[in-house]
């Protein structure tokens, strides 16, 4: 009895770490991203968010780095000049928050940053409507 509760122990012990390390595994991409990206290196960067928001599950617990892995990945298509994709991705955060948050202000960053992009891209009109969705949402 006594052997099989020592065995039983070990095996709890052993699927505690073996999660912990997919944790691990899953940040490694979101982490590469944000080197590559401080290093201005925005193709490897791009490769390595995506890698992390494909594979992550949308766990509330770590709702603001999957928040800011899709601002860094926004950030580098636009400095990449990949303005369609980041507006993409910028929708797709939008998505995202509407599913985890109640609280609407967290969506006046995005709107920003969806109107700025549109004003590199000459397109005056969507830049002034996502600019009126800023103003209607920031605190």
């Amino acid at each position: 009895m006594r052997f099989i509760r020592s065995k039983l122990i070990l095996m709890i012990v052993f699927v505690l770490i073996s999660c912990s390390r997919v944790t691990d595994i899953d940040l490694l991409d979101y982490k590469k991203g944000i080197y590559y990206y401080n290093l201005q290196n925005y193709d490897s960067s791009i490769y390595y968010f995506k890698k992390f928001l494909r594979k992550v599950p949308r766990y509330k617990e770590i709702a603001d780095t999957i928040i800011n892995a899709h601002n860094f990945l926004a950030k580098s298509l636009e400095n990449t000049g990949k303005y369609e994709l980041a507006i993409l991705v910028y929708n797709d955060l939008i998505k995202y928050l509407q599913k985890t948050y109640k609280d609407n202000s967290k969506f006046a960053y995005v709107y920003l940053e969806m109107a700025k992009i549109y004003e590199k891209m000459g397109l005056k009109e969507q830049a002034m409507n996502y600019r009126k969705l800023y103003e209607k949402y920031k605190k």
